[in-house]
């Protein structure tokens, strides 16, 4: 069965567990990618529409905090692009590999939206005044579930970017 990216799959000989890996790093790749992106572009943006960071200390703290785990990622398909020598171990597994990747980057990404809707509900007008959460506890909550993604997509990137011997 070979898992073609678009959320579908199809019978094809010979070549399915190598091709559904190569999907699996292709999607770690893009799921990278886009969340750095979308990131960047939420934390510049944001205080110059009214959430309660200060320009630019603040959002590029963010940014310094957040960017190396999905840079790293990227990095990770940078060296299988350009070495290649990867260990292709069939594995009928990896179908299921996809969508815990996908699972896992959803999490977080969901976890994340609520921690940004939470911070800057609490520093808005709508609050009560020092009740809000502070840059210091938005950045804490940051870590910990940057922690979470890293600990759960690392495993698994560990296992699809398996390089052999030079």
């Amino acid at each position: 069965m070979l898992f073609d990216g678009r959320g579908s799959s199809r019978n094809t000989p010979g070549l399915g567990a190598a091709m559904e890996m190569n999907a699996f790093r292709m999607r770690l790749c893009y799921l990278s990618a886009a969340s750095l992106v979308g990131l960047v572009f939420f934390f510049m943006i944001a205080p110059i529409a009214g959430y309660p960071l200060s320009y630019p200390r603040e959002p590029l703290t963010m940014i310094q905090q957040i960017a190396p785990v999905f840079i790293g990622y990227m990095a990770l398909g940078a060296r299988f692009f350009v070495q290649g020598n990867i260990e292709e171990t069939p594995n009928p597994r990896t179908v299921f590999l996809l969508l815990l990747l996908n699972l896992f980057f959803f999490v977080f990404l969901a976890i994340f939206a609520l921690v940004i809707i939470g911070f800057g509900y609490s520093n808005s007008h709508w609050a009560d005044p020092g009740s809000g959460m502070t840059l210091d506890d938005f950045s804490l909550i940051t870590s910990i579930t940057l922690s979470l993604l890293t600990g759960t997509i690392g495993t698994l990137a560990a296992y699809a970017f398996k390089i052999t011997g030079e």
